[in-house]
């Protein structure tokens, strides 16, 4: 039986209320036709976080909306929240805190308030559509803080077109003069109603100036680094970069939607994941039954998901809260590579033709040769590193073929401390303020990863870059003419920088046109293709064909050839039974599943250490591969293929290996001792 889903806590978001005073131009609730009178009861809500309790401890609960004071029972969920020890935050647009509102919603015990405050007051004003806003919010703040000096206050600020600008200055001003404990920022995206994938294109809150954008993310990247008051990981302002610059980069954050999370909207609607919709309603459903299994499915996607939607990047990222911190450390992935010579590599061609009798290697590369460029590799034609056309001043060159010494040494056949030589000079001109011409080297090996080796660059000069679209080399067809319009387009884009992309390998053409004459026939197997394409570009582009899976430790025969269960292993004998009957989890296995098919793995095998079919949930996690679309084959003794038949004779089974190692009793016996007649039987039969 499978072990029920048990999450280590649970943050709680209710949209409380549909209703809204203001008319924010990024926010369509105040558009929503709904009523008071349709409101779900405190006890509804109460109810549901009292359920949920029996779960999992509730770490954090959100309570919004529209504007949550509209809800005509606020004050009695606050207070039901807070009598049952759950850190509760309130957040408001901060229009409606009278001095009644602001004593009720203190008596109810909560220790924490965020108001959204976005710009200053005209700016605010006009992104919220509502005349006087920010001088109530300011009033209703200055109003908490002098009936009660111990309530935690803080603003939270979207990152927007309007206000991006004035970002440093605002954060200044705020921190300086409210009675706050903190500033946090999320950045623009699509909450309510999912979109798509292209709802940022036109929008016209989308920051557009991307020179704008990396000069105020570093800005409050430095501010959070120095300054505790702003609560966002320093971290998070390079992952908003990294999105504002392009929302489709995989920004290393793994979506826990389904497994910390739990949604509820106005209506009672439950919601796993933005995109998935709802999955239950408070108002019909267990809170616990929903989170339990209805979330199967959204915990599924969501650990594949590379979408980077207003949740992930901003709600599921670890924040202030020290629990969700602690709990979730390992959810963003930062990657820090740290470029050091290391030892000496020689290619086999070059070492081919270098003596090793001596002490050492001899010197191969003359740096001296050209006083701009270090780099006299393997190419004839010395234009190839030169920059065509002069300067008014000797500026040193430098040239690249990689993000990596290993890809960078097969574009200029040399070892790979070159890589590392060419990454001290781009430093040292760096650190000097000297002007220089960068080339990178375009070859089969670089060409669809030309934006990891700008962003080596642009990392180690230290400058404010814009960054540069990665190339996707699928769709397949076409991709000859995209990626010399990419190469164009990069070209134009970054020669004011002094940075060229050449193509160097007299050989990417005629790969590109390859690629493109395979694509277009009729029987084009591509899965396939992308595997042979591997090695050529020295990189991999999808995941293998085969996935081969050892799902069980045990085994129902002890045949004597056997690694594992064979009576003349003495280590074997040794061993409690338990050490050696363990299966692999269905969760586990599911999951292995889930991810090969997104790899592109076509067919599993099962074999390994014991017998397949033993595994309790076998025909459960056969069914699962056939809801993927995959097929698989297995080896087998044989003994239990009766119980799992009709599972087995579709197109989705490739073939089934028996062990059939026997022909008679005698010899049966001999290799298999402890097995009894009754099993070569039912061997024979099946």
């Amino acid at each position: 039986m499978k072990a029920a889903f048990k999450p280590p806590f649970i943050q709680a978001d209710f949209q409380i209320t549909g209703l809204c005073n203001a008319k924010c131009s990024f926010c369509q609730c105040w558009q929503n036709k709904h009523s008071s009178q349709k409101e779900l009861p405190a006890k509804v809500w109460i109810d549901t976080l009292k359920r949920l309790k029996m779960i999992a401890p509730i770490e954090f609960l959100c309570i919004g909306g529209g504007e949550p004071l509209l809800y005509k029972d606020i004050f009695k969920v606050i207070k039901g929240a807070v009598d049952l020890d759950i850190c509760t935050v309130v957040i408001s647009n901060g229009s409606l805190f009278s001095y009644d509102n602001c004593k009720k919603i203190l008596d109810t015990g909560i220790k924490h308030i965020d108001f959204s405050l976005d710009a200053f007051s005209d700016k605010h004003n006009s992104m919220r559509g509502m005349n006087g806003l920010f001088e109530k919010c300011i009033e209703g703040i200055n109003l908490l803080k002098k009936i009660n000096p111990n309530i935690s206050l803080k603003i939270c600020t979207l990152i927007c077109e309007e206000n991006i600008y004035e970002l440093p200055k605002f954060t200044d001003w705020a921190l300086r003069e409210l009675p706050i404990e903190g500033i946090s920022f999320q950045a623009y995206s699509r909450v309510v109603v999912y979109e798509g994938k292209e709802w940022w294109r036109n929008d016209p809150l989308w920051p557009k100036d991307k020179d704008t954008i990396i000069s105020v993310l570093n800005c409050l990247l430095d501010k959070a680094e120095k300054d505790t008051r702003i609560l966002n990981d320093p971290l998070q302002f390079v992952k908003f970069k990294e999105y504002f610059l392009n929302p489709y980069n995989d920004l290393k954050i793994s979506c826990p939607a389904g497994r910390l999370n739990f949604s509820v909207s106005y209506t009672g609607d439950i919601i796993g994941c933005m995109a998935e919709g709802s999955i239950g309603n408070i108002t019909t459903d267990d809170p616990v039954e929903v989170y339990i299994e209805r979330c199967e499915k959204v915990r599924e996607k969501a650990s594949l998901c590379k979408e980077n939607c207003h949740f992930l990047i901003n709600c599921y990222f670890p924040l202030h809260w020290k629990r969700w911190k602690e709990l979730v450390k390992d959810m963003v992935k930062e990657e820090e590579v740290i470029y050091r010579p290391g030892r000496i590599i020689f290619p086999p061609e070059i070492r081919g033709i270098t003596s090793s009798s001596k002490e050492g290697y001899p010197a191969l590369i003359k740096y001296n040769a050209h006083k701009h460029l270090d780099v006299i590799g393997k190419y004839d034609n010395l234009e190839d590193r030169k920059i065509p056309y002069p300067y008014f001043a000797d500026i040193p060159c430098i040239y690249f073929c990689g993000d990596t010494s290993e890809i960078h040494r097969w574009g200029v056949g040399l070892d790979e401390n070159d890589f590392f030589k060419q990454l001290d000079k781009l430093k040292e001109v760096s650190s000097q303020h000297i002007d220089c011409n960068i080339i990178i080297g375009v070859r089969r090996t670089n060409f669809h990863r030309l934006d990891k080796v700008y962003k080596l660059i642009a990392e180690t000069l230290r400058q404010k870059n814009t960054g540069i679209l990665s190339f996707n080399i699928k769709p397949l067809k076409g991709i000859k003419k995209r990626f010399y319009q990419y190469l164009d387009e990069i070209n134009k884009e970054k020669k004011d920088e002094r940075i060229e992309f050449r193509v160097i390998d007299g050989q990417l053409d005629s790969l590109l046109a390859v690629i493109e004459k395979n694509a277009g026939v009729d029987d084009f197997n591509k899965n396939m293709f992308l595997r042979a394409l591997g090695p050529v570009c020295k990189d991999v582009f999808i995941g293998p064909r085969f996935l081969l899976v050892d799902l069980s430790g045990g085994c129902n025969v002890n045949c004597v050839y056997c690694r594992s269960f064979s009576p003349w292993k003495k280590k074997y004998q040794g061993l409690p039974r338990p050490k050696l009957f363990q299966f692999l989890k269905f969760e586990v296995v599911k999951n292995i599943l889930f991810e090969a098919k997104g790899l592109g793995v076509e067919t599993i095998l099962f074999v390994g250490g014991g017998e397949p079919t033993l595994h309790p949930q076998f025909r459960e996690i056969i069914n699962y591969i056939k809801s993927l679309e995959m097929k698989f084959n297995f080896s087998t003794n044989g003994t239990y293929l009766n119980l799992c038949n009709e599972a087995l004779v579709d197109e989705k089974c490739g073939s089934v290996t028996v062990s059939f190692s026997f022909a008679s009793k005698k010899t049966f016996k001999l290799i298999r001792p402890a097995a009894n007649y009754k099993i070569m039987r039912n061997i024979e039969r099946n």
